[in-house]
Order: structure tokens, then C-alpha cells, then sequence
């Protein structure tokens, strides 16, 4: 296995992760227009279901879909999908109003994560640290950390108060931003609220604003994944992060978000080629997980072993 670094990217030839990090429109508009597509067909149907126990289950299924927001707008902060600047930054609002994201605050808040990432009291999106608890585990798999955390920030700077990793992580120049987008956002929401009053019906909230609560717990598992149970204060993200294989339809929502390695090491590498990534340096990183659930066992079988001894962490496995 090998050693523990403050640092360690793969070799890769320089032309080959030029051509890997282009950015194209293409990929993306197909992608995202493929994706909205079904989303929008999904609430459709909710509509003409809606007052029929059809409903109920095409609710789950939409709200399911919808929790892929997540994974959408991770990529538009990156401002990585579209090479029109625009298009990604279209994308990371529409995708913020959606999750109740404020999205400036969200972008300089991911990108310290990606700087300090495992990196206990200076990475805001690590949700479960060592040694792993049932608490945070459920947390997260269910969704509450996710909907409180980012509605109760929407209230705060709404007023016009900021926490600590926002404080810490975006210039005092964008603040202005920050606080409108989120008195919008909020504004939007208590609007849809009206018209559901006015309407005498829930169908403008289980469209709008339920989905994002109902699917949290899809994406809170997946958030699992990503991080769970590995090493902490660390800067090799070999031993802090976690790359699984999927099947080809839930890595179409989540936007190939499972190469995570490859990600967090070239982090300008485009969502639509983080596959070829993993195939140019594969011999050179961890064995994958297998699939969400071999992942998530990997989780459970740290946290058991944490019982005897609380400082142990999963080491990965290389090839080789």
C-alpha cells in the first residue's frame, strides 16, 4: 500500500488532461436536457395523478429525481459543465432555488471543502467524522442534516446574518449577493406558499418545495459514500475519498459523481469525462467500492471495528 502523502496526484500525460478538461456545451445541454426532460414528465404526471393513489408513488419517484439537483449543482459550481459561463451559472441558480441553496455562499463554501476536504473544523460539507456514529449516520441518510442545515442558512442570511465557514469562505464583496439571493429565494417559497392558500390545494407545494425534503435521503446516502469512514486531516484524497462503480442509470443522475478520487484530484475535469479519467489513471488508485451498497458495508464494517478501536479508518485497497 502506499505511503500517506501531504500530497499525490496521478501521473497523467499533460495533453491527455488538457483534452480531459475542455469544456463543451454539447455534453452537457444533452445531458441536463435529458434529465429536466424526466423530471418535468414526472411532474406532469403528478398532476394528472394527483387526487389518485398513483400520486403517492409518483410523488416518491419525483422527489427521488429531483434529490439529483444535488449533483447537478455541485457541477455548476465548479463551473465545469457548459463552457459558456452562463449556462453554468443558469444552471447553479436554478439548481440552488430548487435545494434552497444560496448559491455565491455555496460555491465558495464547496470549493474550501475541496481545499480542506476531511479536514476536521475546516471542511463545512464533512458530516461524518471518526469514529463513526449511528446519530450522524441516520443524519444524513435520511436527509435532516441537509434540509436543516441549508433552510435554516436561507433564513439566516436572509437577515442579513452569515455563519462561520460562510464568514471564513466568501469576500466581503460578494455579501451583498448573497443576502438578495437568499431574500428572493425565501420570498419565491412563501409565494408558492400563498398560492397554495389561494388555491385551496397542496399540488403547488408537493411540486415545489416538498420534493427537496422527501428526496434528501437519496442524495444523504450518497453523501455517505463519498467520505465515510476514511481518513481525516489528511491531504492524499486516496485515503479521504471514496471512488465506487455504478450502474449506467444512477451515474447518469448523479452526474459520474461516483469517480470521486478522480474528482477531488483533478477537480476541473468535466463531469460528462470523469469515466475516461478513471480509466487513463486507474492502476494508479484505489480498488472502487462496489456499488452504493458494498460502500455503504464498508461504512458498517469501520464503524463495528470502531467499537474495539475507535482511531481505525478504512485503508483502501491498490492495485497491485
Amino acid at each position: 500500500m502506499p505511503e500517506q502523502q501531504d500530497w499525490f496526484k496521478c501521473d497523467i500525460d499533460r495533453k491527455m488532461l488538457k483534452a480531459l478538461s475542455k469544456r463543451a456545451d454539447r455534453p452537457a445541454i444533452l445531458h441536463f436536457g435529458a434529465y429536466y426532460t424526466i423530471l418535468a414528465g414526472l411532474g406532469a404526471a403528478l398532476v394528472y395523478t394527483w387526487g389518485t393513489w398513483w400520486a403517492l408513488g409518483v410523488m416518491l419517484l419525483y422527489s427521488a429525481l429531483w434529490s439529483f439537483n444535488n449533483a447537478a449543482g455541485h457541477e455548476a459550481c465548479h463551473g465545469t459543465p457548459f463552457r459558456s459561463h452562463g449556462l453554468n451559472q443558469a444552471l447553479l441558480y436554478l439548481c440552488s432555488w430548487m435545494l434552497s441553496w444560496e448559491p455565491v455562499s455555496l460555491k465558495w463554501v464547496h470549493a474550501r471543502h475541496h481545499t480542506h476536504t476531511s479536514d476536521i473544523g475546516n471542511d463545512a460539507e464533512y458530516l461524518l467524522p471518526n469514529p463513526v456514529r449511528w446519530l450522524d449516520i441516520l443524519s444524513l441518510a435520511c436527509g435532516w442534516n441537509q434540509v436543516w442545515h441549508y433552510n435554516k442558512e436561507l433564513v439566516q442570511l436572509a437577515v442579513g446574518h452569515a455563519n462561520h465557514f460562510i464568514r471564513v469562505s466568501v469576500p466581503e464583496t460578494e455579501f451583498p449577493k448573497v443576502f438578495r439571493n437568499a431574500r428572493l429565494f425565501l420570498g419565491s417559497y412563501i409565494a408558492i406558499i400563498g398560492i397554495a392558500v389561494w388555491m385551496q390545494s397542496w399540488l403547488p407545494i408537493c411540486l415545489l418545495l416538498l420534493p427537496r425534503a422527501l428526496g434528501a435521503p437519496v442524495h444523504g446516502v450518497l453523501r455517505i459514500t463519498q467520505h465515510g469512514a476514511l481518513a481525516t486531516g489528511i491531504k492524499d484524497h486516496r485515503f479521504t475519498t471514496r471512488t465506487m462503480y455504478l450502474n449506467p442509470v444512477l451515474r447518469f443522475f448523479y452526474c459520474n459523481m461516483n469517480y470521486h478520487v478522480e474528482h477531488h484530484m483533478f477537480p476541473m475535469v468535466p463531469f460528462h469525462a470523469l469515466q475516461q479519467l478513471h480509466e487513463t489513471v486507474r492502476e494508479q488508485m484505489p480498488v472502487p467500492s462496489s456499488g452504493v451498497i458494498g460502500a455503504m458495508g464498508e461504512v458498517f464494517a469501520t464503524k463495528s471495528r470502531q467499537k474495539e478501536d475507535p482511531g481505525y479508518v478504512l485503508q483502501p485497497v491498490f492495485n497491485g
